[in-house]
């Protein structure tokens, strides 16, 4: 008998180790890690109770203070209910109450806590309590274990049968102890029942556990399978979206391109009927309301020319022709042209220029200077300073003011577009965030590279850097520069054609301005009349669109029935470079619209003096 009751120690003992295993291996799993716990805990404390009725086990130790006392006895028979009661409230939650399940563990650890502290004449007055506790808990589990099995609660069937079958095992228990009957002690075969039965529970919890995690790992590949799906599909849509807005935005950029010349007809007259207009006003109020429509102007005349010039670039139509240029007679010329508004605003315009050609894109080139200069005006407190010089491969260019600088979390997002630092600055003279960006990719297109060399509260320096580039040379004769404000025209013969009747009325009334001696027509037929009546024009003015025909028809024209070669300049507010080419390629200068002023004046001036 002794032996039996070893060996079901030694399996009570192993089951206990292996469920407290099992919970510091997974004790994070909030549902099934007190379980485990709580049941081991259970196995040991039942280890103690079968150890103290082996028989003739005690004859083995006759020393151990086990059998000196039975404090650990009877401190096993109340912990056993409160430990008991937890491990069911862990596996159950939602089955047993939980106001009186705290109470009777609160009173078990109590009672366990009296065991400890009073004598042992004291403690096992309670012997026939301590049972009756036992029993009624094992009663109290039953019932409510009963409810997890209706609900069907994994392992509440297993843990039900072993724990009837305990129930019976602790009622013959209480008949021997409390010497109403006789008998063998059925505790130790009860308690084996009850560790395998309730670990049996347990591994179909586990079982529950795992096939729902396998369960819920096929859900989530299937759900990985279909956002995957989803993910491809999206992103195929979202490419045929960004294709269709990137084509609607090439759509737009090529319609503001084609549509230049028709935006830039009448700012083209208005630039002209004001340079006229200043030259022939005396009264000085008149003439300072002019001087502010002009500045209007230009402003005005810079904006169309930044946004479709970034039209130009979104539409991938930037293709550099390549001229010579001299560099300091345009340098000097963009000096100049920023010298009046400078000396309004109280601003200092120095600038140095080392003498020497550069191979580059006349138009473009002039068009990164002039926006550079503009910004640096627009920041600038008391003076800009403009520093151009020879490199072994180029040119080098410094351009600096003393403003508020930039910030160097800025120095990048300045040349991007629609990005205006100043106008989140109070009082600033801000823009549309165009001028930097077409810099930026005029240069990149030309081969060059610009930067913020310096960047400060005391002011910023652009390092604008562009290579020369021999093997491109074109034989274009790039536009002449006005060197200086005084205009000697007078008596110049100028026919110019254009089919804009205000075009026509806005160029004649500036080269009448000029005292040139002036004609124009509408086509080629207006122009044979002007030739048969003896007019010898000195130069031609043709617009390139003209109806039915383009300028260089109409020049080759003329020139057949004149049997001369009469110097011309092709004016248009076209921008795509296969015109801009033929042009050219032509041997004719061509003159953008909107035209300025000076510029019309320095060609007429080169050709006075021919």
């Amino acid at each position: 008998m002794t032996f039996y009751y070893v060996l079901v120690l030694g399996v009570l003992f192993s089951i206990g180790l292996f469920h407290l295993i099992f919970y510091l291996a997974d004790r994070d799993d909030r549902e099934n890690g007190p379980v485990h716990l709580w049941f081991s805990l259970l196995c040991f404390i039942l280890v103690v109770r079968i150890s103290g009725v082996i028989p003739y086990f005690h004859i083995y130790f006759p020393e151990s203070a086990y059998w000196a006392n039975l404090k650990l006895v009877y401190l096993s028979l109340f912990a056993a209910p409160s430990v008991y009661l937890l491990f069911f409230c862990s596996a159950f939650p939602d089955h047993f109450p939980k106001q009186i399940s705290r109470w009777i563990i609160h009173f078990g650890l109590a009672m366990s806590i009296f065991v400890l502290i009073t004598p042992e004449s004291i403690y096992t007055h309670t012997r026939d309590f301590s049972i009756a506790l036992n029993v009624s808990v094992i009663l109290f589990t039953l019932i409510f274990t009963f409810r997890a099995m209706r609900d069907k609660q994994p392992g509440a069937g297993a843990i039900l049968i072993s724990n009837f079958i305990f129930f019976l095992t602790a009622i013959n228990d209480a008949v021997i102890y409390t010497d109403n009957g006789n008998g063998f002690d059925l505790t130790p075969f009860g308690v084996l029942v009850l560790g395998v039965g309730y670990s049996y529970a347990l591994l179909l919890r586990l079982q529950r556990s795992f096939h729902h995690a396998r369960r819920t790992s096929r859900e989530l590949e299937s759900l990985n399978l279909e956002l995957e799906k989803q993910v491809h599909n999206r992103t195929r849509s979202f490419k045929a979206a960004a294709a269709r807005a990137e084509n609607s935005a090439l759509e737009g950029a090529r319609f503001i391109a084609a549509a230049s010349h028709d935006l830039r007809q009448p700012l083209h007259a208005l630039a002209m009927f004001n340079s006229a207009l200043k030259r022939k006003v005396e009264d000085n109020a008149i003439a300072g309301l002019v001087e502010k429509q002009g500045n209007s102007i230009t402003s005005l005349s810079s904006l169309l020319q930044d946004t479709l010039d970034t039209a130009r670039v979104e539409a991938k139509n930037l293709e550099p022709v390549f001229s010579e240029t001299e560099m300091r007679p345009l340098i000097s010329q963009l000096a100049n042209s920023f010298e009046i508004q400078a000396e309004k605003q109280n601003v200092k315009f120095k600038f140095s220029c080392e003498a020497g050609n550069l191979i580059s894109d006349h138009g473009m080139l002039q068009r990164v200077l002039s926006n550079l200069l503009d910004n640096a005006l627009k920041a600038a407190r008391s003076h800009i300073e403009i520093k151009a010089s020879r490199t072994p491969t180029g040119w080098e260019i410094h351009i600096s003011d003393d403003g508020p600088g930039i910030a160097s979390e800025d120095a990048n997002r300045i040349f991007e577009s629609y990005v205006s630092l100043r106008n989140e600055e109070p009082e600033a003279q801000g823009g549309y965030g165009l001028g930097l960006y077409v810099v930026n990719e005029f240069t990149r297109a030309l081969g060059g590279s610009i930067r913020i060399s310096a960047t400060s509260k005391k002011g910023s320096a652009f390092l604008l850097e562009l290579p020369d580039n021999p093997d491109q040379k074109s034989d274009i004769t790039p536009l002449p520069v006005l060197e200086s404000d005084s205009l000697d025209m007078a008596g110049m013969r100028v026919l110019a054609i254009d089919d804009e009747p205000d075009i026509l009325d806005a160029m004649g009334t500036l080269l009448e301005s000029w005292q040139c001696e002036c004609r124009v027509a509408s086509g080629l037929e207006q122009t044979q009349n002007h030739l048969a009546r003896g007019f010898d024009p000195q130069l031609l003015i043709v617009d390139y669109h003209l109806i039915g025909t383009d300028g260089l028809q109409v020049i080759r024209k003329l020139r057949t029935l004149t049997k001369q070669e009469l110097p011309a300049l092709i004016v248009t507010g076209a921008t795509e470079p296969s015109i801009l080419t033929k042009i050219r390629s032509a041997g004719f200068m061509v003159l953008a619209k909107p035209v300025q002023p000076n510029q019309l004046a320095a060609i007429l001036q080169s050709y006075r003096n021919q």
